[in-house]
Formats: C-alpha cells, sequence, structure tokens
C-alpha cells in the first residue's frame, strides 16, 4: 500500500480533492467558528485556520505526486491535534476527531472528521443539504473500495457538475446514500464514536480521490511551496521590504563614518578608563556570522525539509530587519551618547602621558584619531545587540518549529531554545572581559536586541504559544475555489 499505480495517479484529480478537501474543511471552522466564537475573535481565528487549511491542500498536493502515504497520516495527526486545540477554545462538549481511510491501490483516499458540536448540524444542513446523508458514514467501517464508492457516490456526483473550480447553479441535491444505522456505537479505524442524548454528528468529508470533474486549481495552490515555483511572487510582493533594507544598511554605513559625540573626560574620571587595551574575542567580523549567518544556515536546513518558500522568506527577511533596525539604534545611540570605553585612557594616551586642558579640565588626546573616535562609543555595545537581535530571533523561530509550549512538559525542547540566548550571552561577556564595554552597555545591548529581534519575528510569524505558532503569516492573497458548495 505504499506505492500506487502511476497510470491511476491524475493531476486534475489530485488537483481538485485538494482543493475539495480544503473546501469541505473550510466549512467546519466556519461553522464552529461563527456559533460558538466569541465575536471579538471571530475574524483572527477564521484567518489564522484559513490560512493553515491552504498551507496544508499544498502538502497533501505535493505529497500524493510522490506516493508518500504517510504524508496523510502526518496531515489528520496535525489537524487532529487542531481539533482538540480548537474545541477546546470553543468550548466543544467532545473533542473534533480525525480519520484516515486508505482504500484500494490507487488514489482513492478519504479523510473524515467526526464531532459533536451542539448546535452546528443545523448550520450543516443549511449550507449543504446533502449533509444528512453523509451521516451514516460515519457509523460503518468502509473496509473495500466497492463500498467506498457507493458511500462517497453522492458527494462525487455532486462534484461531476463543477466547471472549472467555480460551481453551477444549485440543483436538487442527490438522494442521500442509505446506510444501515448503528445500533448505538460503532468503530471507524479504531475510535469509538457514540451517540448520547441526542447530540447529532456532524460530519466534513474531506474526500481525495476518485474525483471524476477536472478542476483547475489556482496557481497558488498548486504543489509545494519552493523556491523555484513562489519564490519571486513572494519577493516581488515583499519588494518594498528588501528596499527598506537596503537604505538602512546605507544609514548604518553612514552613522559608522560619522564622528561620535567626545563627551567631556576629566582627570578625575581616568580612573575608571584605565581597563588595558585587548584584541577582541569576537571579531567584528565574526558578528554577522554569527548572528545572521548561522541561523540562516537553520532556516535553509527546515526549507529542505518543509518546502515552503513562505517560511524560508520570511525568517531571512525578519531576521535581517532584526539585525538592521537593531543597528541603526545602536549605532545611532552610540553617536549621540559619547560615552568612553573602559580602555579609553590607552586609546587616548598611548604612551601612558596624560594631557589635559587647563581651561576646561577636558582630556587632550594624541592618539590615533579613529581609536580615538571608537573610544567614545561605549554605549551600548553593538557586538551584543547585534548577537542578541540574530539569536534571538533564531531561538524564537525555533520554539515555534519544536512547539515548546504544546504544554506536554518537555524541558529537551526549551534547552534548545536557550542555546542560541546561550551564544548570545558568551559573545556580551566577551565584551567585558575584552574592557571594550561597561556592564550597564552590555545589558542595554541584550536588551535592545531582544526587543527587537521578538518584535521583528511576531511580524512574519505567530506567537510560538499560538495554535499555528509553527507556520508562518501569510501576506499574500490567496483565492478560496469554491466546489459545489
Amino acid at each position: 500500500m505504499d506505492q500506487y499505480d502511476d497510470e491511476t495517479l491524475e493531476l486534475e484529480d489530485v488537483a481538485a480533492a485538494a482543493a475539495t478537501a480544503v473546501n469541505l474543511v473550510l466549512l467546519l471552522v466556519e461553522a464552529t467558528q461563527y456559533d460558538r466564537t466569541p465575536s471579538v475573535n471571530r475574524r483572527e481565528y477564521r484567518n489564522t485556520n484559513l490560512r493553515w487549511l491552504y498551507d496544508e491542500s499544498d502538502i497533501i498536493y505535493h505529497n500524493m505526486l510522490r506516493m508518500n502515504k504517510a504524508c496523510f497520516i502526518s496531515f489528520c495527526d496535525r489537524l487532529r491535534w487542531k481539533g482538540l486545540r480548537a474545541s477546546k477554545h470553543l468550548d466543544v462538549e467532545e473533542h473534533v476527531t480525525i480519520f484516515l481511510l486508505i482504500v484500494g491501490h490507487d488514489t482513492r483516499y478519504y479523510v473524515v472528521c467526526v464531532g459533536r458540536v451542539p448546535g452546528v448540524y443545523e448550520i450543516w444542513e443549511k449550507t449543504y443539504p446533502q449533509v444528512s446523508g453523509f451521516r451514516g458514514a460515519i457509523h460503518r467501517r468502509v473496509n473495500s473500495r466497492a463500498e467506498a464508492d457507493h458511500l462517497f457516490a453522492a458527494f462525487v456526483e455532486k462534484e461531476r457538475h463543477v466547471q472549472g473550480g467555480v460551481a453551477l447553479e444549485e440543483e436538487e441535491a442527490p438522494p442521500a446514500v442509505e446506510v444501515e444505522e448503528a445500533e448505538d456505537v460503532e468503530d471507524l479505524g479504531g475510535m469509538v464514536v457514540r451517540d448520547v442524548y441526542g447530540w447529532i454528528f456532524y460530519v466534513v468529508l474531506a474526500c481525495v480521490g476518485v474525483v471524476c470533474c477536472k478542476v483547475k486549481m489556482p496557481e497558488i495552490m498548486l504543489g509545494a511551496h519552493t523556491v523555484k515555483s513562489h519564490g519571486f511572487k513572494v519577493a516581488r510582493f515583499h519588494m518594498h521590504d528588501w528596499i527598506i533594507l537596503m537604505l538602512m544598511l546605507g544609514v548604518i554605513v553612514i552613522l559608522n563614518v560619522i564622528e561620535p559625540f567626545h563627551r567631556f573626560v576629566g582627570n578625575h574620571m581616568m580612573t575608571d578608563l584605565m581597563y588595558p587595551y585587548k584584541s577582541n574575542t569576537v571579531p567584528t567580523w565574526a558578528v554577522p556570522i554569527i548572528a545572521v549567518l548561522l541561523p540562516f544556515i537553520v532556516f535553509i536546513v527546515y526549507y529542505y525539509y518543509r518546502r515552503d518558500v513562505y517560511d524560508l522568506h520570511h525568517a531571512i527577511l525578519g531576521i535581517l530587519f532584526a539585525v538592521f533596525i537593531t543597528g541603526v539604534m545602536t549605532d545611532a545611540i552610540k553617536v549621540t551618547v559619547g560615552r568612553p570605553r573602559p580602555d579609553f585612557f590607552w586609546r587616548c594616551f598611548p604612551n601612558g602621558k596624560r594631557k589635559f586642558d587647563p581651561i576646561t579640565l577636558n582630556v587632550i588626546c594624541h592618539g590615533d584619531k579613529k581609536e580615538i573616535n571608537e573610544g567614545y562609543k561605549s554605549f551600548p555595545s553593538g557586538h551584543t545587540s547585534w548577537s542578541f537581535a540574530g539569536l534571538a530571533f533564531l531561538a524564537w523561530y525555533l520554539a515555534g518549529k519544536i512547539r515548546v509550549f504544546d504544554r506536554r512538559g518537555h524541558v529537551a525542547k526549551l534547552c534548545i531554545v536557550f542555546l542560541p540566548f546561550l551564544a548570545a550571552a558568551l559573545v556580551a561577556v566577551s565584551r567585558v572581559d575584552d574592557y571594550r564595554h561597561h556592564w550597564e552597555d552590555v545589558f542595554t545591548g541584550a536588551l535592545l536586541g531582544t526587543t527587537v529581534a521578538s518584535f521583528c519575528y511576531l511580524q512574519f510569524f505567530p506567537p510560538p504559544y499560538d495554535i499555528d505558532g509553527t507556520f508562518p503569516l501569510l501576506f499574500v492573497s490567496i483565492p478560496v475555489l469554491k466546489i459545489g458548495l
């Protein structure tokens, strides 16, 4: 059952099946959302679920072409997990449960959603009259392809009238399929479904396979979101963001050329500024590698696993915004504050001979001009702010991908998330050990970088604790494909 006949796998059928699955499950989202969700959260809750379903439709399509049965099992597991979370959010009495039935040795796949939600069944009957005929299907085990064809014949017949992804005029619904009702409890896929106190089951049948209509899906919904297929479109949509990034890079260059404010430094202040002049433990050129290139490697590895160009693009754009915004803020503060570094004495007086203005009592430096200017850029720490900006973004990214806040108490996940913070902290400590910064400079840089990284991450991804925290936010409009509903 792991391999299937290539001749039976038609692109149009797969495309129509994926679109059908999405649209049928959308009814579940809309019905539960509008019936149970507080009005203030309705739009946000619906949008997040829509985006997730669109992503999954592409996974279905992409993996069906690869004949990967494991894809469907994984899809059902994720959908079931969302159903459990959604049921808690919607105060559903019993959870929405997902079953997967793989029948035969071709493209006949059926994904069945079963659950109990008071008051929702009536909404379903108004939306799609034939749903009453599907109720019997969940009381039976589908053991053969012929039986599956019989149970889903009415739905397939309905889909025959769909042209180009747009439903025709409403026609009289085909008669419901007659099946024997189970007396009380029947097993489906190893799960037990029970009818208690007159509660009525509602069913969404996402029929993947034996879709006889030739429906063309929108390009955005075909296959995986790869760099080749969607990269240019995503980059073009965010063209203004990339232009702003280039402008910010230019601002950073200008701020590093500007001579900083020379704060007053008297003789009595030299006691705290006479620390040894040492080389950098972490060179300046190594900071972009640690804060940007290393996270890039993680993003690319995840892209090859997930094949989601939206995730890759948003991760790269987000972390670049984080480090560039942090860089602009850090350098702007540096040149305006002009706080001397702990090793300022040896920058100002390389030979150790002090010299002060007899009137103003300010220092008269006779060292290298470049080193003197750098000596007035202590607050805040640029190494620290850049490191925390990039690595904090990476930490939130990992937290979302491995679902740290899934309420299962896996401490190992926290350890993975804390590793980037640890690396950034070591960079910060090195700046104090090298006598390049005071501890206040390092603390402020860490706070600045982490704050900016958090805001930039939330600009492109949901919070890591969100039900959709694994997936990026979609800013590209994805059309909804109406199929006979």
